[in-house]
């Protein structure tokens, strides 16, 4: 797992704002490919995350792969009942949906983005990209995050062992941030970015 650049350096830990932050889940066919396939650290990662959340954030998930869908119709607050539904939904994930088509799903949540600049916004938009990297049109899907990066805070999860890392240090050259995920639970630094991030 690396840090770029030290997470505590980039991404203070604001908690006057309220703040929003909206997974984006990788289901498609390549996240079951491989020794080690990357849907299963995919899992443990989404269920630390969702065990971690603050109770006075929202949070929404976007599953995508040939085409996208989300969890709740808006985001929705973190308490008892949304955390079930967000563990049962975890539970059920499977790579079956085909293609890896990022740019569709970033689009539909950079669509309904505040335009404000982000140092002066109430609400605080995140969004966490978790992804082996494999994506169609890798070109125009970085070009849409560099359009973007003043409004919305995005933040790239490489996942598995055989991620792409020449995509996911690509966006993290855009937002200047970069989680890779490998032995995710096993790893001394999972702690610090939790508590940074949520």
């Amino acid at each position: 797992m690396s840090f770029y650049p030290d997470i505590a350096e980039y991404v203070p830990r604001d908690t006057s704002r309220h703040v929003e932050n909206i997974f984006l889940i990788d289901r498609s066919f390549s996240m079951t490919q491989g020794s080690a396939p990357p849907l299963e650290d995919l899992k443990r990662t989404m269920q630390m995350i969702v065990q971690n959340l603050r109770g006075t954030s929202q949070f929404n998930f976007i599953d995508f792969g040939s085409s996208h869908w989300r969890l709740f119709e808006r985001c929705a607050n973190v308490n008892d009942d949304n955390r079930v539904k967000a563990w049962q939904h975890i539970q059920s994930i499977k790579g079956n949906h085909g293609g890896t088509f990022l740019f569709d799903a970033l689009k539909s949540v950079f669509l309904l983005a505040d335009r404000t600049p982000l140092g002066d916004r109430k609400v605080l938009r995140n969004v966490f990209v978790l992804s082996d990297g494999h994506v169609a049109d890798p070109d125009s899907t970085l070009e849409l995050i560099k359009k973007n990066a003043a409004y919305t805070r995005v933040f790239t999860f490489g996942i598995g062992e055989s991620c792409n890392r020449h995509f996911i240090q690509a966006m993290a050259r855009l937002v200047r941030f970069l989680f890779t995920c490998c032995n995710f639970l096993k790893n001394k630094k999972t702690d610090r970015l939790l508590f940074f991030l949520f």
